[in-house]
Order: C-alpha cells, then structure tokens, then sequence
C-alpha cells in the first residue's frame, strides 16, 4: 500500500522501518529507487539495529540517512529537516536548468526571439533574485552541516576558510571521534558558487551520516567513493578530500586524501610531507584507498589546505630564481615547495590565530585575482 501510495504522488520524504510485513525496509527502499528513477526522494531509515554493516547495507540500498532507536523526537525533526533542505536545493537546480533548456527550444522566429529576450530579461532578474536566496539558504545549510569543537583536550585548531564566491565548494569538519581521537575532515567540490554548494550539502550530509559510525580514514573515504560513484552517480559530483584521525595519547595522525595537494606537518622550522596518493572521489568504484601513520608529537603543526592556497603560493613563487628547486626537503617541489617554506616561516614561533592572521596578509594583494576558494585548517597537539 505504502508502495502504490508513493507510486501515485508526489512524496516529499519517507521514514522506513526495517521490520515490515512481507517485505524488509532493505527491499521497500530498493523499490522506491527503481520506481522513481528521475526524482529525488530523501528516505531516512529507523532501526534498532546499530552494526556498521546494517548501516552500510541501508546506504547501499539508496537509504539518505539512518536513525537508531531509540531515537528523541528532536533528532529526528533535525534529520528530516536537512532532508528536506537538501531536497529542496536539489529540486531548484533541476528547475532552473529545465526552464532554461525550454527558452531555448521555444525560439522559431526573429520576432519570437526580440520577444523570447525580452521575456528572458524579465526572466532572468527573477531567476538573479531566486539564486540570491537561494544562496543565502546554501551558506546557512553549510555553516549548519559544518562541524568545528574547539575544546577538544590535548589541541588547539584553527581555520581559515575564504569562499571565491558567496558560498564556495570548500567544507571542512572537525570534532572528537572518541576520547583522545581528534578527527580533521576538508573537502573541495568540482564548481563554484550555487552549483559547489548543491554539491558540499550532498557530500556534508554523507559524511555526517557516518563519520561516527566508520573506522579508519581509508574506509571512511572508500566507502565516500563507493556511494558517489554506485549510488549516487546520477548527481555526478566529484571532489577532493583529505581526513586524519589525530591520536593524542599515541602522539600519531592517521591520514587518507583524495586527489588533494601534499599536506604537512611542522615540527619547529622543519615540515615533513604527507601525501597518500589517491584518486578523487566519484570517477571510480574500484579504487583501494590507502592512509598513512605519521608521527604528531607535542608542539607539532598539521597542515591541512585546499588546492586554492597551493595556487595562490605558486602565483607568489612566480618570477623567483630558485621556486622550481625549493622543497625544504619534504620531496615537494614547485608551488608545493614553496608553500611549505611560506608555513614554516609564518608558524615556526606565534600561536596559530596570529600566524593564519599574517600569513593571509601576506597573500592579501594575490586573494583579490583568486580563481579558487581557499581554506587553510591548522591542528596543533597542545598535549
């Protein structure tokens, strides 16, 4: 019945239970998403089962999110809702781009055109006013989505984060996995503008509905790729990550990237590279990922950075006699190179507010020609 009903109209949302009669939750959501095929329909799954493998079997038969009971009416209000947001973002992108396919295929004349144009000015100062709105909601989602402690015991982190445009398709997250265990999450979405932030609400929403739930970084990242290039390759998002699980009490990071720029660690005025070579994420479904275990002693640096601040460092580097040869010994030349001279210079002495304060100083003139979002996230181990 409940089938036939979501076949018939227009459902904005579905709650699923697990436990039915005749068919399980697993099968209802797999039917949902052979039926409607071409429309978004957020469906949040309850359950009292809470295995990871119950989860990730949900997420693979097209659940959005996953609640475990018992559940407090608050939290599931606040699920719906993102639900529901998401869902809207998505529907306002697919009917700003059908409206516009339609102007297209309407013009047949001269005349019909001077009058289609006229049409389209009226058209387009509305759609102007639409999409300001609408960023406005995609800023205020993201900032929601986003996750920043700043008291977790045994560091200090800072982030400066600088949209190209009024909303950008950089996102980062940071907060205690469990006790000792600081997790780092920093992403950068293919686009600019509405078109990124559609994309980091997607990738924001699937991250929180398991960052508490999963392991390591590379199953985390793995399981990120599965479900963007399987499950959700009909939005056709790709992006770069990067995500370190910061062991206080082993004095380790534990870090995955995909198709990022090589990260870093600082220890004093020297810096170590971090580069686990993988592909980004949504081209492929046969990818391994891999991490890398480094060590983070008390007093160290890490360094986590969007590919914008690498492209305003080779733009500083530009014209200098030796940019192509300086690596500070990490292995990596060029802008790479040059940007971890840049960080040890500004972060060798000064607290990290202040530091981030003069090292963007010095990029400031370069920010004002920036073709990229930059965001720069700094986690110091104050242990």
């Amino acid at each position: 019945a409940a089938l036939e009903l979501i076949k018939q109209n227009d459902i904005d949302l579905v709650l699923l239970d697990l436990m039915l009669p005749g068919m399980s939750g697993y099968e209802v959501c797999q039917e949902i998403r052979r039926m409607k095929k071409n429309r978004y329909i957020p469906v949040i799954m309850l359950t009292a089962r809470d295995h990871v493998s119950d989860l990730v079997r949900g997420f693979k038969t097209g659940a959005n999110d996953y609640i475990t009971k018992p559940f407090s009416l608050q939290e599931l209000l606040l699920r719906i809702e993102n639900q529901l947001a998401i869902k809207q973002l998505l529907d306002m992108e697919t009917s700003l781009i059908t409206g516009l396919k339609k102007e297209k295929d309407s013009i047949s004349s001269l005349l019909q055109r001077s009058m289609d144009l006229k049409e389209s000015a009226l058209q387009m100062m509305e759609w102007e006013k639409i999409i300001k709105n609408d960023l406005g909601i995609a800023r205020a989602f993201q900032e929601k989505l986003m996750t920043r402690e700043r008291n977790i015991p045994g560091i200090e982190s800072c982030v400066r984060f600088h949209p190209l445009l009024e909303v950008g398709g950089d996102v980062y997250d940071i907060f205690q996995a469990r006790p000792g265990i600081a997790r780092v999450f920093l992403a950068d979405a293919t686009g600019h503008g509405i078109t990124a932030s559609l994309n980091t609400v997607k990738i924001l929403s699937e991250y929180a509905a398991i960052k508490e739930a999963m392991g390591s970084p590379a199953e985390i990242i793995s399981f990120l790729n599965q479900r963007f290039t399987r499950y959700l390759n009909q939005y056709m998002i790709v992006f770069t990550c990067v995500l370190a699980d910061i062991d206080i009490n082993a004095s380790t990071i534990t870090i995955s990237s995909a198709g990022m720029p090589p990260q870093f660690v600082s220890r004093g005025r020297e810096i170590s590279i971090i580069h686990p070579m993988n592909p980004i994420i949504g081209l492929s479904n046969k990818v391994e990922y891999r991490e890398e275990l480094h060590p983070f002693k008390p007093g160290d640096v890490l360094f986590l950075y969007s590919d914008g601040l690498l492209e305003l460092a080779e733009a500083s580097g530009r014209g200098q006699s030796n940019v192509g040869s300086q690596n500070n010994g990490t292995g990596a030349a060029d802008g790479a190179g040059f940007l971890a001279d840049i960080l040890t210079s500004f972060y060798s002495d000064t607290g990290l507010e202040s530091s981030g304060n003069d090292l963007f100083n010095h990029f400031s003139s370069r920010m004002k020609t920036a073709r990229d979002d930059i965001t720069l996230i700094t986690v110091k181990n104050v242990s």
